[in-house]
């Protein structure tokens, strides 16, 4: 598990995983949290369907490493309430690359939930000496992720299609943590 100054975000295992497939709020009362109403447009559903079988598939032959594999809850702390997820697709690459993506509850936009979870998830991924790059893909459209990025150190790097390819080098990251604290002195 990993804090933030307002969120807990929690692993999602095997057991949980399937409890989500079945129904959230099986899997929200698995982990005590309070039963949350999520909203989601019809898109996002269909994909979070998707997602759940892959993460179900994947952790599943790896639950040693499971939280490489899934999502990770995002937890309002205040309300002890599931608001959103974030997750990796698996382990670094031979490049030393991992792709994140996020989704945060239509209550709760615009309010810093998904930039101070993706703040706390590159804090861990990095901690992992084999990481290299992180990458994330979003609409071409969705301005509210890419200033979700823009504020993590993203810079945008390709586009394919409908999406903007972005990218967070780990040199990239350390030579910004150390010129912030630097400032901060």
């Amino acid at each position: 598990m990993l804090e933030t100054e307002r969120l807990r975000l929690i692993p999602l295992d095997l057991q949980n995983l399937l409890l989500l497939k079945k129904d959230r709020a099986s899997m929200e009362r698995n982990l005590g949290l309070e039963i949350s109403k999520m909203s989601f447009d019809p898109q996002i559903q269909e994909e979070m369907a998707e997602a759940i079988d892959f993460w179900i598939t994947r952790v599943g032959e790896n639950e040693e490493n499971y939280f490489w594999f899934t999502n990770w809850e995002m937890v309002l702390k205040d309300k002890n309430m599931s608001i959103g997820g974030i997750g990796l697709t698996g382990l670094p690459d031979r490049k030393g690359e991992v792709t994140v993506g996020y989704g945060v509850d239509g209550n709760y936009h615009r309010q810093g939930f998904a930039t101070e979870a993706l703040q706390a998830m590159v804090q861990w991924i990095f901690k992992n000496a084999y990481v290299h790059k992180i990458v994330a893909e979003t609409l071409k459209d969705n301005l509210a992720s890419h200033k979700v990025l823009l504020k993590n150190g993203f810079v945008q790097a390709a586009e394919k299609d409908l999406l903007y390819i972005w990218r967070l080098e780990r040199s990239l990251y350390f030579l910004n943590y150390i010129k912030e604290m630097s400032h901060n002195l």
